[in-house]
């Protein structure tokens, strides 16, 4: 069910923030977007995760979020395994 995914990420976002914050100590212009692609396992445990795009230049920010999406648990999918795609976009504030 995508909105129960959804709620994941949402609860989750916390820790997507904490990637981005941490990127912006290093490259504090650090701006772009970030394509993540994943698999769920049958119990609802992250099988596969690769980054797809990154627009920022930071390799370390892709690379935090990637492994941070992997030891989230979701809801196991109905169909036995699933594969979608999220980005995330990132901009400097002023």
């Amino acid at each position: 069910d995508v909105s129960q995914v959804a709620r994941v990420f949402g609860r989750r976002k916390g820790a997507i923030k904490y990637c981005y914050e941490k990127s912006l100590k290093t490259k504090p212009d650090v701006a772009g977007k970030v394509g993540i692609q994943l698999t769920l396992g049958s119990v609802g445990r992250v099988t596969a995760i690769s980054n797809t795009s990154n627009t920022t230049g930071s390799a370390p920010l892709a690379s935090c979020i990637t492994s941070k999406i992997k030891a989230w648990r979701f809801p196991p999918p109905e169909s036995g395994s699933v594969t979608f795609s999220v980005g995330y976009a990132f901009s400097v504030s002023e």
